[in-house]
This record gives C-alpha cells, sequence and structure tokens, in this order.
C-alpha cells in the first residue's frame, strides 16, 4: 500500500510541475518577448537582463543600430526611411538628408515630439538639421563647427568670420590655415570631418598638422549660411567667394569671375 501512494504521489507531482509555466524568479529567456517589462534578452546568456539605453550620440553609422545611420552634421544615430511610415512617432517626416546627400531619414518637428516617448535625456528637434539631439549645456556638447545655446539647448553654427589671423581667431578643433587664412577642422580621418569637407589631408609636406579639406563648391556650401563660399583651389579648404584682392590673403589676388584667390 505505501508503495503504491508513494508512486501516485509522484505522478500527481509530475503533472503539476508540467502544468507550471516559468515562475517569477526564472529568468532564462529566448527572445526579448520572454522577458519582464524594461528587460531584453541576452541571447548569449540566455538570461533576461535590463533593456540597454538607446544609443543616440555617434561618430561612425557603426556607432548605430541596424536600420539607422550617423547623422553627417548633427552626429546623432537617425532611422533611415523610405516614407514616413517607417518613422517613430518622435519623427515622423522621412527626408533626404541634403541635395547632395539623398539617403534619406525621420525628421522631427517639435521638441515634444523628441520626447514624447520618455526617456533620461532631454531632446530638442534641431534647427540646423531637424532631427531630435540632446539638449545642449555647453559647446563641447555639440558638432565640430557648432556651439550651444545654453538658452534652448540648441546646437547653432557659430557665429563669426570664417577668416582668421591666428589659431586663437577659431574655435575648439580648428586651427588658422597658413596659407588661406579661415578656420579649418583639424582631423585624425575622415570621420573628423563635416559633411563639407570630408577628406582629412596633411597641410604640407613641411606641415604635418591634418585638416579637412573639400572637394567641389556645392558640398561647402551645403550647409548654407549667409557668405558664399569656394573650394580654394590652392589650398583645398572652404574659403569666402572674393570680389576684391583684398578679401584674399597675402600674395594673393583675387578672380573675381569664380572667386577664387590666386597666386
Amino acid at each position: 500500500m505505501k508503495s503504491w501512494k508513494i508512486v501516485w504521489l509522484l505522478a500527481v507531482t509530475g503533472l503539476v510541475m508540467a502544468g507550471c509555466g516559468k515562475t517569477d524568479e526564472d529568468d532564462s529567456c529566448t527572445k526579448d518577448a520572454d522577458c519582464a517589462a524594461g528587460q531584453e534578452c541576452n541571447t548569449e546568456t540566455g538570461q533576461c537582463v535590463t533593456e540597454a539605453a538607446p544609443i543616440l550620440t555617434c561618430a561612425t553609422d557603426r556607432d548605430c543600430v541596424l536600420s539607422e545611420i550617423c547623422h553627417p552634421t548633427a552626429k546623432v544615430c537617425v532611422q533611415t526611411c523610405v516614407g514616413s511610415a517607417d518613422c517613430p512617432s518622435s519623427a515622423k517626416t522621412c527626408t533626404a538628408l541634403s541635395t547632395t546627400d539623398t539617403r534619406k531619414v525621420c525628421q522631427c518637428a517639435t521638441d515634444a515630439l523628441c520626447n514624447a516617448e520618455g526617456g533620461t535625456t532631454q531632446l530638442v528637434c534641431s534647427n540646423l538639421d531637424d532631427v531630435c539631439t540632446p539638449k545642449c549645456t555647453k559647446d563641447a556638447d555639440c558638432s565640430l563647427g557648432r556651439t550651444c545655446d545654453t538658452a534652448t539647448g540648441q546646437c547653432e553654427e557659430k557665429a563669426g568670420s570664417l577668416t582668421c589671423t591666428l589659431d586663437a581667431d577659431c574655435i575648439e578643433g580648428e586651427i588658422c590655415h597658413p596659407t588661406a587664412k579661415v578656420c579649418v577642422h583639424t582631423c585624425t580621418g575622415s570621420v573628423d570631418c563635416p559633411v563639407t569637407a570630408k577628406t582629412c589631408v596633411v597641410i604640407s609636406t613641411s606641415d604635418s598638422r591634418k585638416v579637412c579639406q573639400c572637394s567641389t563648391n556645392a558640398l561647402c556650401n551645403v550647409e548654407g549660411g549667409p557668405t558664399e563660399l569656394v573650394c580654394s583651389d590652392l589650398d583645398k579648404v572652404c574659403t569666402p567667394k572674393c570680389a576684391g584682392a583684398a578679401q584674399c590673403s597675402p600674395g594673393r589676388t583675387c578672380d573675381t569671375v569664380t572667386g577664387q584667390c590666386r597666386k
């Protein structure tokens, strides 16, 4: 009789255990849906972990997740798209990056929509790029060539003249080009350069400092601005279009047809 009762109890226990789902303490998983809210599945370990914070700032496309790219001027990860249906509620307009870069990304309309999904970082809809960016508090929070408007949290184009005499006339991350006499971005590779001047090259055989060089007049002007620029034939950097010799550096004259300063 005792043996029969033991067998019966074991059978019932087995049925009960088989009918039980994953317990609250069980954090094993094979996909995100197996995990609780705020968690994701680490498929390498098969365990639920706290959901990673989304990546926003970037230097290259490799810093972003699949289906995102690193915005060339805002330096934040943005969703690529074919149409607005591909875009999140925070940025519903699907538009080409520029007239020279036809990749389409999701663009925002208001600061409020940028923050509609919540998060620990306060966002603004960039006045320059129409994408959601972290609210800045200092110039170092902005990409090269931009300064922070601390009142709005917006990164803006740097104020002041492009021309210079000394490195001190330029903002952090720039130097005064020794012959073109304009502020240029320093770099270690093309990823450090803006869309206007994507080639990172040493200044000369006698000056090993590397700066961002341009290739066309059109790219020099892609970000807009009150001054029309040309890509210098002599220095391969963006310079203001000249109208007279006084606008060129010493020893150079102005070709008023092209706006190029020449020797």
